[in-house]
């Protein structure tokens, strides 16, 4: 039976249920009610996504070096110079790739 590879994009999707279910059993252990349990969630969520931007950024452009640019993110994110130094680099086009597409008159 072969192994199923799962795509960048799953893995993400995955990383984002977990973060989710994480939130929830805070919220829970901590004895919030309801409301507010659920703005814990979302407020998590959003703070997750707007952390990540770099990286969500280079998954919908397929970037070729996403991988890096999420460890770059994740680790050095915390720090405005590396979430900026992602976010630059998620957002530059690949150098090798774009001059391959430049047509010759």
């Amino acid at each position: 039976m072969a192994e199923k590879k799962y795509s960048a994009r799953e893995w993400t999707m995955l990383f984002f249920v977990i973060l989710s279910v994480l939130c929830a059993l805070i919220a829970m252990i901590s004895g919030m009610d309801f409301i507010d349990g659920l703005g814990f969630i979302f407020g998590g969520l959003i703070i997750a996504v707007w952390y990540f931007t770099p990286y969500i950024i280079a998954l919908c452009r397929e970037h070729k070096k996403m991988l890096r640019i999420f460890w770059l993110n994740l680790l050095t994110g915390w720090t405005r110079v590396g979430w900026l130094v992602a976010l630059i680099w998620a957002l530059n086009h690949d150098i090798l790739a774009s001059s391959k597409k430049v047509k010759k008159h």
